[in-house]
């Protein structure tokens, strides 16, 4: 459970969320493996409950009790799949902003939510290269015209002011931290729209001198070589996850990764951020096990945290976030999405290795079954 509980706060939207200021603020107590024949539930529900920690003693009468009304889960440890890289959020300009709106101490403590071993434990940050739609501007890392041999490649001053400053204390708490970075989009002059937006492409043909440019853009940027493919959650609904399967055929020795996810995201959706949703708590969980299901290897939210619009966002591309910021309060908010994380971050450390899992019985209900590095 909670060492320090949360403080609810129902906005009625189905759930509440845990309130954070400079006087309180929940975490989590450490994870320690259980003996032999006893097994820990952690619970978190729309009820309230967050993390909430219950251990019982495995007997054969449990057994039969849940064989007979509820799922029997069988493991093959013999038969392994992919391994876990790890879990982790975006350092979003908007993100970072916000973050660094509140005073030092609770700035502090929103990356110890994520990056602590009292926190979410992430072992990822997703770093976009110069701006996106959740900056307060366009930009990239080199706007200058024809500038093929990027004699003005620069961070910018978001860099300098707001994620390094930032990324340096997660790094702090987490000394090995897997961090990647990613664009939004080319510099304009790269592209045949001439428009950071748009549908527009990089100019010239491949192996041409735009795409010569663009290759080194990424060299100067976060990697030399290419050891994974990325996805996005937004088109799940038409993308069936067999998909996942076929790409891990095609390419078993590359690994998969989901770099971005967020609820809210539905232009047909109101309500962008919703405070205490549980239903989107629901989706995040439903979204990372089926996902692991397909040798998926890690699972990368989007910003870590956003305002009580769900931005900024040059756009006015709003979306929900597990953190949210209201900084005229001096105050954060834990979304149910947030608890629901837990439950997948504390206990899949990087190096966790997928087993076969049969499952049968009256209960609908995706499981997921890992061998964790200390057995």
């Amino acid at each position: 459970s909670a060492s320090n509980v949360c403080v609810h706060r129902d906005y009625g939207k189905g759930g509440t969320v845990c309130v954070c200021n400079t006087t309180h603020c929940d975490t989590f107590d450490d994870i320690i493996k259980t003996s032999v024949g006893i097994i820990t539930r952690y619970e978190s529900s729309k009820s309230g409950k967050r993390f909430e920690k219950q251990t019982f003693k495995f007997s054969n009468e449990s057994f039969y009790e849940l064989q007979s009304g509820g799922k029997t889960v069988t493991i093959n440890r013999n038969k392994k799949y992919q391994q876990i890289i790890g879990f982790g959020g975006a350092f979003t300009d908007a993100a970072t902003i916000n973050i660094l709106s509140l005073k030092p101490e609770l700035s502090q403590q929103i990356i110890s939510d994520y990056y602590s071993q009292n926190g979410l434990n992430y072992s990822i940050g997703r770093i976009p290269i110069a701006g996106s739609d959740f900056s307060t501007r366009l930009y990239t890392y080199d706007d200058i015209n024809e500038d093929l041999e990027l004699k003005n490649f620069s961070l910018a001053d978001e860099d300098l002011k707001y994620k390094i400053p930032l990324i340096k204390r997660a790094l702090s708490l987490k000394p090995h931290l897997k961090l990647f970075g990613s664009p939004w989009s080319a510099p304009a002059w790269m592209k045949d729209n001439h428009n950071l937006t748009g549908k527009g492409t990089l100019k010239g043909i491949p192996g041409g001198p735009y795409y010569k440019a663009w290759a080194q853009y990424f060299i100067n940027s976060s990697a030399k070589y290419v050891s994974g493919i990325a996805f996005h959650w937004y088109l799940n609904s038409l993308s069936p996850l067999m998909d996942l399967d076929k790409t891990h055929q095609q390419f078993p020795n590359v690994f998969l990764l989901s770099t971005e996810a967020c609820e809210g995201s539905n232009p047909f959706v109101t309500d962008k951020v919703s405070l205490g949703n549980w239903d989107r708590a629901q989706a995040y969980a439903y979204d990372i096990i089926t996902d692991l299901q397909h040798f998926t290897a890690g699972w990368v939210d989007w910003n870590l945290a956003l305002d009580e619009t769900g931005g900024p966002n040059w756009v006015k591309n709003f979306v929900d976030a597990p953190i949210i910021v209201n900084s005229s309060a001096q105050e954060y908010y834990k979304q149910p999405m947030y608890y629901s994380l837990a439950h997948f971050t504390k206990f899949l450390p990087s190096h966790s290795l997928r087993v076969h899992s049969d499952d049968t019985g009256a209960h609908i209900l995706e499981t997921v079954v890992f061998e964790t590095p200390d057995k």
